[in-house]
């Protein structure tokens, strides 16, 4: 039929085509009894989506089809196997592979489903054709075209979206980083980047308020220029030995002080954060800088003033409470801790750190609480248990104070558990997506605007002889000459 050839492959459209007379009668037959039984059959398999993990979503979130909808597409698929008309039922089910891309279901979920079919209606076929053994044979033959053709278009039309997908995603990545060079130049803490000769290649306009230099002044110039003379060689040696290690991102200041230099010769106290990425042969190092002598300045007043302090702290919302350092009792907890933790202001009074915290952390919270002690400190992510035994995650801010005479600490609990439940949920939705293409048996491949394989699946590896290790970044015309 010439509605097949804009719509399938060529193999695909010979298949229909060259159908036999016998082959023919065998689809009508098939979908004769279909037919008959089709309200059985869709409840089963509405049935087995309802409870399939990756459908039961996906119906969730689809708007059901009414019965005018449903009777609509079968007469659509009676169409393309009695008179022919393939074109109308191939759309639909491109458009069946669109929306299963699109609501990021797997590959073998949807796999699961139509061989679902096919073992619903077997025993329909069995039952009606039995005494007809050739009968029953062409009936399950068309049938298995039929859903060679299903599994085909749908296949094709859910690896051409799932392209267009990664091709969104990409572009969105590009548009990231033109955000991010917008973000670091409007950021408001200083961002200065430097090479693997500590050489200064980023300086942000943050960066020329506060350290009083225009970028043009410093960049290709020595970090050294930002920093006390008597502070250099000691950063020096800290910042190869960052370089070396496998660490990408710490934080300074916290085992001792950090110190800018102005170019008008003023010294101010600064917190950095660093972090380093491999580009090439070197590394490029990027800092982050906020000048702290106001927050310093904050901190000595807040220590001269407890009223001030209870203040601040009983009107925060996020929890916070105050511990003991030798006890490790809550001596002050605020509002929002016993609104989060569901423990009222007595019950907290009576525990300590540690009663909120799941036994798998124990030995964890004993061995930070064994390190030398910081004036300020950040750690997590953490396990906290609420009182119902619900159990978060949350980062902490603490700071040392002292109070009512004893060494003590200030904690800020922030809860993350949302944030991080999204995180693995995105990598998991990614590794599933990878793992479908690995192991199809059709061939996937993404190749580059070049010719280069991007990608590939074992199934492409295998057809051509080939690792997949040994395709990745080669061009089709290397790896099969005389293609062009």
């Amino acid at each position: 039929n010439n509605s097949t050839r804009t719509a399938l492959p060529q193999w695909l459209r010979n298949s229909i085509s060259q159908l036999t007379p016998r082959e023919q009668k065998g689809l009508r037959d098939y979908w004769t009894v279909y037919e008959s039984h089709r309200d059985e059959i869709t409840a089963e398999l509405m049935q087995m989506a309802a409870s399939h993990p990756e459908f039961k979503r996906f119906l969730k979130n689809a708007p059901p089809q009414t019965p005018e909808q449903q009777a609509a597409s079968s007469e659509v698929q009676r169409r393309a196997i009695f008179e022919g008309k393939w074109k109308p039922y191939l759309e639909n089910l491109q458009n069946q592979g669109k929306l299963y891309a699109q609501a990021r279901l797997s590959f073998h979920a949807w796999y699961e489903i139509i061989s679902a079919l096919r073992k619903s209606i077997a025993p329909h076929l069995l039952a009606t054709y039995s005494k007809s053994p050739k009968r029953l044979a062409a009936a399950l033959d068309g049938m298995d075209s039929l859903i060679d053709v299903i599994m085909s278009v749908i296949g094709e039309s859910y690896l051409g979206t799932k392209e267009q997908l990664i091709r969104q995603q990409e572009s969105d990545i590009q548009t990231s980083q033109v955000q991010l060079a917008g973000v670091i130049q409007t950021a408001m803490d200083a961002i200065v980047t430097i090479d693997q000769d500590q050489r200064i290649q980023t300086f942000n306009p943050s960066a020329e308020k506060m350290f009083l230099y225009s970028a043009d002044e410093v960049i290709g110039k020595p970090l050294t220029i930002l920093m006390p003379e008597h502070l250099r060689s000691q950063h020096e040696v800290d910042v190869r030995a960052f370089e070396k290690s496998s660490i990408t991102k710490r934080s300074m200041g916290r085992l001792r002080t950090v110190y800018g230099l102005r170019a008008n010769g003023e010294e101010f106290p600064l917190e950095a954060s660093i972090s380093q990425i491999q580009v090439g042969d070197g590394k490029i190092l990027t800092a982050i800088l906020r000048d702290i002598t106001e927050r310093l300045q904050a901190e000595r007043v807040l220590g001269d003033s407890e009223e001030r302090y209870r203040l601040l702290f009983e009107n925060n919302p996020l929890p916070m409470w105050v511990y003991d350092n030798e006890t490790l009792r809550f001596l002050a907890v605020n509002d929002a801790v016993v609104s989060h933790y569901g423990y009222q202001r007595d019950e907290f009074l009576g525990m300590t750190i540690k009663d909120i915290r799941p036994a798998e952390e124990m030995s964890r919270l004993q061995a930070n609480l064994d390190e030398p002690r910081r004036l300020r400190e950040r750690s997590g992510p953490w396990k906290h248990r609420r009182k119902d035994g619900t159990l978060i995650d949350v980062e902490i801010i603490s700071h040392e104070i002292q109070f009512s005479g004893r060494p003590a600490r200030l904690v800020l609990a922030n809860d993350i558990t949302e944030r991080l439940r999204t995180e693995r949920d995105l990598i998991a939705s990614e590794e599933r997506y990878r793992t479908t293409l690995n192991t199809m048996l059709e061939g996937g491949q993404i190749i580059g605007f070049d010719w280069r394989y991007l990608y590939v699946n074992e199934a492409v590896a295998k057809q051509g002889h080939q690792n997949q290790e040994d395709l990745l970044g080669r061009t089709m015309m290397e790896v099969y000459p005389g293609i062009e």
